[in-house]
């Protein structure tokens, strides 16, 4: 499949259950939220990158209430979650028209999808105002790194010096950087990829299984992995704030 359709239909069917079930993607957020809060100026123009169902744009509203909020999200189905107040626009960010004159982009759990971060870097810088502002999250080497171990499948994810250099490279300055573990435990292994499916970031997983397969990993996640808590389920967030 696509690499965009993929990640499209994926979002698209756990829009119902993500709310509910995505408690790291929402305490990411609310973190990622208090780091720009205490970083950055309120705002006259912010763009959010991948606003999903609002966790991040929830959490900045105090900060952005007077602002011009613009917000991007490859699924356009997510802009009927907002009011009139934000200016959705939907689309790849990464090739899509997008505005400029910018004080803020603020982007929460969405970078590790994109196919070429560097160039997305260079873009957002000529988004910005001189002195404007580019606060991320995204996920580091250790995340899904039981996943990745048992099927070989997954995404790419850089380190957090690399994530730095190259933003260095294209003239930002970094302000704050930072790096967490969060562990989610699961009775079985089954549980784990239903957590995947249901907040949408199945989509490195999702090539077909059959049922040898299947009954062959819930047998090694639990043979490599089982203790005492459970099932483990690894999240590596990388906090970056970057000054044009």
């Amino acid at each position: 499949m696509n690499h965009l359709l993929d990640i499209r239909q994926s979002f698209q069917e756990s829009l119902e259950t993500y709310g509910r079930e995505a408690a790291v993607q929402r305490q990411i957020a609310e973190n990622l939220a208090c780091r720009i809060v205490q970083h950055v100026p309120p705002p006259t123009r912010v763009l959010e990158i991948g606003c999903g169902t609002g966790f991040l744009t929830e959490n900045l509203q105090p900060w952005s209430h007077s602002s011009t909020y613009y917000l991007n999200d490859l699924n356009e189905e997510t802009g009927d979650l907002f009011d009139r107040r934000y200016r959705f626009i939907g689309g790849d960010a990464e090739t899509i028209d997008l505005p400029g004159d910018l004080d803020a982009i603020v982007s929460a759990s969405t970078f590790q999808w994109f196919r070429n971060l560097s160039i997305f870097f260079a873009k957002a810088f000529g988004l910005l105002r001189s002195g404007g502002v580019l606060a991320f999250s995204t996920f580091g080497p250790a995340h899904f790194q039981e996943l990745r171990k048992l099927t070989g499948n997954g995404l790419t994810y850089f380190s957090q010096e690399d994530l730095a250099a190259c933003l260095e490279k294209k003239n930002f300055r970094l302000l704050f950087f930072h790096e967490e573990k969060i562990t989610l435990y699961f009775d079985q292994a089954v549980d784990v990829l239903r957590h995947l499916r249901k907040t949408g970031v199945s989509g490195g997983f999702r090539s077909p299984w059959s049922v040898k397969y299947f009954r062959e990993f819930q047998a090694q996640y639990d043979e490599l992995f089982s203790s005492e808590e459970g099932l483990p389920l690894t999240f590596h967030p990388i906090f970056l704030i970057a000054k044009k």
